[in-house]
């Protein structure tokens, strides 16, 4: 359907465990997902919220030259992963997904929300706006990582030269 309407960007807030798959499953999934990137369609995903590494997870464990695998950042003062946010060394770089603040409920509390799936459209949102500045598809993933800002990930890491998104530095 993506390649059909000729879609730049995919914004997926979902996590398989693919080792649960049959064979056939698996072929299936990761030839949509081959295809889609031949089409040079972007295939942003989170990495999922379990706290392991995420060694397959898919679509995000696919990766490729235009799968981007987004891992969650805490809320805190310095960049660290979430505490939830999977990691590993295919997760490329993260976003902020932690204590998201999401409106008012109808008691007039703020309503916090946390996850890779908030982190997941942050970086689809900076992969739009480089493609509405010109750039290629085949290089906007590179930028992004690029560009990203390193910290210190101790245990939980990701992929040599990931880290947190930056699109000012991006654009």
């Amino acid at each position: 359907m993506a390649i059909d309407i000729e879609v730049d960007v995919v914004s997926m807030s979902l996590r398989y465990f693919i080792n649960t798959f049959s064979n056939a499953e698996k072929s299936l999934l990761v030839d949509i997902l081959r295809r889609a990137q031949e089409e040079d369609i972007i295939l942003v995903s989170g990495a999922g919220n379990e706290n392991i590494f995420a060694d397959n997870c898919y679509p995000c464990w696919y990766g490729g030259p235009n799968g981007i695998c987004v891992a969650a950042l805490s809320d805190g003062p310095d960049y660290e992963l979430a505490g939830f946010s999977n990691y590993g060394d295919r997760v490329d770089i993260a976003a902020f997904g932690q204590n998201l603040y999401l409106g008012t409920s109808g008691s007039g509390n703020h309503v916090l929300s946390s996850g890779t799936s908030y982190a997941t459209p942050i970086v689809s949102g900076a992969v739009a706006i480089l493609l509405s500045l010109g750039v290629e598809p085949s290089m906007a993933k590179s930028i992004l990582l690029t560009e990203a800002d390193s910290f210190d990930t101790r245990e939980k890491y990701l992929r040599p030269g990931g880290g947190a998104l930056n699109i000012l530095s991006s654009v």
